[in-house]
């Protein structure tokens, strides 16, 4: 077989995980390579990735076949100790398998040995999957060490092959062999090994010659009927971080120490039959109280907030309680959890640390994730490498690179307000004004769309809609992508979204490419307006903004499309039910910004923040060292009684209107009038022309991931039919 290197980008290739042989028309073979038992690390995950841009760009291929050069082990499973150093790039898993299931490219796995964890995920993704009867296994361990599949399993095993025995598949963790996996369906064929290579060459010669477009194309049409979408992989990858902190789960992965794992060896041949000795000794250590409630009559929110965790599903339904706990008990908390930091939830505090940015770096990350990951050194999701000054930024306190994903968010004085500056332009009283009667029309069509119905749901029709199709505008991006990039941002970081998307499970890797070709195109085509040809003509220090600078700045922005919307929702169901409150708007309009502002402070949607410390330092009593992380706490801050009296009451005359929900300090949000812009107009439109709304209470359905955006992602209301009003028409 003649090979090629898997990729031709110098800072993997001493690292390659597999080889791709190109000698056929029509047709690559990929070998996994990674020896000794061939597991998947974050380099192979990088590489996929490529490898996938690569088929998708080059329209000569058209069928892929993935095999390994380990007949004992087709992919054995994760390698988790090099994820932990480098787990950013897990984040693309998602975006891999959904690419892999919907390219134009057909794709078969030819499999010998054992296919685990990840490496059976891949498998599924496949659209065609043949085994060797002598050697394939096929298995998902994870309930056997206190986990759930995260990658894909739990969402194709159901559409493969029914119910009943996907909960077989997944709950007994066992491995089972070739026979069992054609017999229920997890694959297509089982053949002996000697006749394996003979009968998939023959089928991918075959498939190479046909058209490309007529394959590409029928395969979509069937693409139509039981792919998964990214939402419901998502859904799986939330549970995983709060079970990991499960007494069990962290008893059962105890046991993998010392026993073979990740070596050849004995366990990791048999993985299935070793997970029934993991069980705990007592058997009453399986079971899972909640932590929180240590009298077992309630909510314990000092014992939550030993452990805080605003991932956990105890943070959302009980946050105003755990605030107000740790503000008059430990202010400035440390937890051990999502990897270590320390919680500040006082106002002046959190405005201490706001300002300070000598102390308080933002350049090596400012959103907390619910599992810790060391930072990427380049940018976007395959990690390119940076150019310009930016470059050169220096490592952390912990030799950590900085991020920088997000610009001028992620960076410190005196950089921070020098890009800042760069992007004022569009943000300014006089651009907003101008912007303002467009989305006033664009409010009125979205309104005039649902008007007649008498029913609707706020998010899916009003607010995402209008903040995603104006953050389109704004940007310079095209307007008819508005509900890919909704559905991709809102999933990703709320865990749902309120619309579907224009194209099929859009990627983060799909979304990343358009934004880089629109900032190609408009260095030729400028677009007058735009935030992007407005950075393209702006400099800083005498010099231009390189592209991967641009499309950090865009990144942060598009921000809106799910930030926005969840506020926007959480402001309409308060005013549902305070209609009283509601009609001294409709009876005092000029109520209104005094009204959004409150709305702001009480419904914050984004309810913390990070810095890391860059030198020790004493806050609160407490001593911080350097390198370690700092969640400012804005929700608790919004909420502080000594700032806001009565701080869980909406009241519109409240005099200080100096909340936390733009942040504070110099990276306070430039986008701040912006948003009022667009809550001001489409709460004026709604007031006026649909003043009886009333929510449907039953049908509200809260964000998935309230601890990185808050609020709801369907609101359906009912409400009584009236008329359109017309005016300009926006395509979209």
């Amino acid at each position: 077989m003649t090979q090629s290197s898997a990729t031709q980008r110098s800072s993997e290739q001493a690292d390659a995980q597999f080889a791709i042989d190109r000698t056929h028309p029509g047709r690559w073979t990929i070998t996994f390579s990674n020896p000794p038992i061939n597991m998947f690390v974050p380099t192979t995950i990088v590489e996929l990735g490529a490898l996938l841009a690569e088929l998708e760009a080059d329209p000569s291929v058209k069928v892929v076949v993935f095999q390994s050069a380990n007949p004992e082990f087709f992919v054995a499973h994760l390698d988790v100790t090099k994820a932990a150093e480098r787990p950013g790039v897990l984040d693309l898993w998602r975006d891999i398998v959904l690419r892999l299931s919907s390219t134009r490219v057909v794709s078969i796995a030819k499999i010998r040995g054992r296919t685990r964890g990840i490496g059976n995920e891949f498998v599924l993704a496949c659209d065609m999957r043949f085994s060797s009867r002598q050697t394939a296994i096929f298995g998902n361990p994870e309930v056997g060490v206190g986990l759930v599949p995260g990658g894909g399993a739990m969402e194709w095993l159901p559409r493969l092959v029914g119910r009943s025995r996907a909960l077989e598949f997944v709950l007994s963790a066992d491995d089972f062999d070739a026979d069992i996996a054609e017999r229920y369906g997890w694959v297509n064929r089982t053949l002996d090994d000697a006749n394996l290579d003979s009968f998939v060459d023959a089928l991918a010669g075959r498939l190479a010659s046909f058209d490309g477009k007529t394959l590409a194309t029928a395969k979509a049409q069937i693409n139509r009927f039981g792919m998964p979408t990214a939402a419901e992989l998502q859904s799986s990858n939330d549970m995983i971080f709060p079970m990991l902190a499960w007494p069990d789960a962290q008893a059962r992965r105890a046991k993998l120490r010392g026993i073979g794992y990740g070596i050849h060896s004995d366990f990791e041949l048999n993985f299935g039959r070793y997970l029934p000795s993991f069980a705990p000794a007592d058997a009453t250590a399986a079971k899972q109280p909640n932590p929180m409630d240590k009298t077992g009559v309630g909510f314990d929110p000092a014992m939550f907030a030993q452990h805080f965790n605003q991932f956990s599903p105890d943070y959302a339904p009980h946050f105003r309680d755990i605030y107000s706990h740790m503000r008059s008990h430990c202010p400035v908390a440390h937890t051990d959890e999502v990897g270590g930091f320390w919680a500040v939830t006082r106002y002046e505090d959190i405005a201490r640390v706001a300002h300070d940015s000598e102390t308080f770096s933002s350049s090596y990350g400012v959103f907390m994730s619910p599992h810790p990951q060391p930072l990427k050194r380049g940018f976007g999701p395959l990690d390119e490498e940076r150019t310009g000054p930016l470059a050169a930024y220096p490592a952390g306190p912990n030799g950590e690179a900085p991020r920088l994903n997000f610009l001028p968010l992620e960076l410190d004085p005196p950089l921070h307000g020098q890009y800042r500056k760069a992007v004022e332009a569009p943000f300014s009283d006089e651009a907003l004004s101008q912007m303002a009667p467009w989305i006033l029309a664009l409010t009125d069509q979205l309104i005039d769309a649902i008007i007649g119905k008498g029913q609707a749901d706020f998010c899916r029709d009003l607010s995402t809609p209008l903040a995603s199709i104006y953050t389109m505008k704004f940007l310079g991006l095209p307007l008819e992508d508005w509900s890919d990039y909704a559905w991709f941002i809102q999933s990703a970081r709320s865990g749902s979204s309120s619309v579907q998307p224009k194209t099929e499970n859009p990627s983060e890797l799909e979304l990343h490419q358009r934004v880089t070709a629109e900032v190609a195109r408009q260095r030729t085509r400028p677009l007058a307006g735009g935030v992007i040809t407005h950075l393209l003509e702006a400099t800083i220090d005498g010099r231009k903004l390189e592209s991967w600078e641009i499309e950090a700045y865009v990144w942060v922005l598009l921000g809106n499309v799910a930030t926005t919307p969840a506020c926007m929702a959480s402001a309409f169901v308060w005013l549902s039910r305070n209609p009283e409150q509601r009609r001294r708007i409709v009876e005092r309009p000029d109520l209104l910004p005094d009204a959004i502002e409150e709305l702001l402070r009480v419904f914050q949607p984004v309810h913390a923040v990070t810095r890391t410390v860059l030198r020790d330092v004493e806050l609160a009593g407490q001593s911080l060292k350097a390198g370690e992380h700092v969640l400012l706490c804005w929700a608790s801050g919004n909420l502080d009684e000594t700032e806001f009296p009565n701080a869980d009451k909406v009241d519109f005359d409240r005099a200080n209107k100096r909340h936390m929900s733009f942040g504070v300090g110099r990276h306070y949000c430039m986008g701040a009038d912006a948003v009022r812009l667009e809550f001001r107009t489409m709460f004026e439109r709604i007031l006026r022309r649909i003043p009886d709304f009333r929510v449907e209470e039953a049908g509200l359905r809260p964000t998935l991931v309230p601890g990185v955006v808050a609020g709801y992602a369907h609101v359906p209301f009912v409400f009584a039919p009236g008329r359109k009003v017309g005016g300009p028409h926006i395509d979209f």
